[in-house]
């Protein structure tokens, strides 16, 4: 019983997409001193509801401005499951000239959920590379990324008295994607991401959930 619902846990820790449709396009908006709230609603493929800030600051020594963001990020409707996630992520660009950027992007991540089972807690990072054309409106970017929860924390529901256990994280997962959207004047952002999902040994697909990802969005900046 215990390793099916440890597996039940790791498939809610570990199966959604980790980096969703918010702040993706803050390249060709934001300079030094500059941020925004945001809010976004999408599919990926379950809906969810996100409200971030997203700011950029000059790096002094890198000659280049990094942009951080906060996002808190719910799925709804999901039956029993009740889903949480936070994230805090920083972009710098690498190289790049006019609006082709190479661009570095570093997340963590907390993840939390609770149904009649069990209740779990996640801790894990993302490291992706994004590499395409940031332009004032549109834009389009292919992604290699690379995710890993390094410690979860579960308690069993059916097993009230006993406390919550720790465990050290499985392997990652590898993301090959492609994303592309477009950012107008008024505040509105539109996206679309999609991609495959593989293990880190690459020896099979994603075993935590679907080996495709796919992500539509609506955002909102203020």
């Amino acid at each position: 019983m215990k390793i099916t619902l440890f597996g039940v846990v790791l498939l809610g820790l570990l199966s959604l997409p980790v980096q969703q449709a918010g702040a993706q396009n803050e390249f060709n908006m934001l300079h030094a001193g500059d941020g925004f709230v945001y809010v976004t609603f999408d599919f990926d493929p379950a809906p969810s509801v996100s409200l971030g800030y997203a700011r950029s600051v000059g790096v002094e020594g890198l000659d280049r401005d990094v942009s951080f963001s906060v996002e808190l990020r719910k799925p709804i409707f999901l039956f029993d499951l009740n889903n949480f996630q936070g994230e805090v992520s920083s972009r710098i660009r690498l190289v790049g000239s006019g609006a082709e950027q190479l661009i570095n992007r570093l997340s963590f991540i907390y993840h939390a959920e609770d149904n009649y089972l069990f209740s779990g807690q996640g801790f894990g990072f993302e490291e992706a590379v994004l590499g395409g054309s940031f332009m004032e409106g549109p834009y389009i970017a292919g992604e290699i990324g690379y995710t890993k929860f390094f410690l979860t924390r579960i308690r069993y529901k059916t097993e009230p008295d006993r406390q919550g256990t720790w465990y050290r994280g499985a392997g990652g997962k590898l993301t090959f994607g492609l994303m592309g959207g477009y950012t107008f004047d008024n505040g509105l952002d539109l996206t679309l991401r999609s991609g495959l999902v593989k293990t880190e040994t690459f020896k099979n697909f994603n075993p935590a959930g679907p080996p495709i990802l796919g992500n539509i969005g609506v955002g909102y900046r203020f």
